[in-house]
């Protein structure tokens, strides 16, 4: 988990796997200060938003409350990073067997709120990864400071100041076009002198395939 705003968690009371007795889910993230992981996701099973309450969830749920240490699932090691965004979160850098793929979804670089980190340390926990996905909400003339979110410019600095080798633009306007989301990414790549980093936007069921050798 990223973080729990409404946009990151709606689809759990859908997620059917949750409803099996057959089945173990592992739930990793930090809750905010006095709350825990199982009460962010179970309370919004409740009446009147929801007509199935948190007892209906039979599968085997464990939560893993996270601090900023590496931790390692199966051999593929995690490293959590605090987000710049209102009420905080947790990005991501998964490395397995020599790749390194890092997620920052909901991240200012030109703001700093409070737990947040500055452009340049995200920069350095980005650095050399096959695979950057960033937060790219805003064009410059539409960025709302403040509001936890990137503009496309600052998302492409990043993945170049980084030598990442892929950008996935992530976090699209909601009122963004399919058409405006082509010109945006056009935009992007005429801004990467590097021929290392290729720049594209993210859509609903993209499978990334890390195969370049580092």
């Amino acid at each position: 988990m990223t973080h729990f705003h409404w946009d990151h968690i709606l689809g759990f009371p859908f997620f059917k796997p949750a409803y099996r007795n057959d089945v173990r889910i592992d739930v990793y993230g930090r809750a905010p200060e006095g709350l825990t992981l199982q009460s962010c996701l179970e309370d919004i099973l409740v009446h009147p938003h929801f007509p199935i309450p948190s007892s209906a969830l039979t599968a085997e749920i464990q939560y893993h409350s996270l601090d900023l240490s590496p931790f390692d699932i199966n051999g593929t090691v995690i490293t959590p990073v605090p987000l710049n965004h209102p009420n905080g979160g947790l990005g991501y850098k998964i490395e397995d067997r020599g790749h390194r793929f890092v997620f920052l979804t909901d991240n200012e670089l030109n703001h700093a709120h409070p737990g947040g980190l500055h452009f340049q340390d995200y920069a350095d926990f980005a650095c050399d990864a096959e695979l950057l996905i960033h937060d790219a909400e805003y064009l410059t003339d539409e960025y709302m400071k403040g509001w936890g979110h990137s503009t496309v410019d600052d998302a492409v600095r990043l993945a170049v100041e980084a030598h990442a080798g892929q950008l996935g633009l992530f976090h699209h306007h909601p009122d963004r076009t399919d058409d405006e989301l082509d010109r945006l990414i056009h935009n992007a790549e005429s801004q990467i002198q590097s021929g290392r980093l290729s720049c594209f936007g993210m859509r609903e069921g993209m499978e990334i395939k890390i195969e370049r050798e580092r």
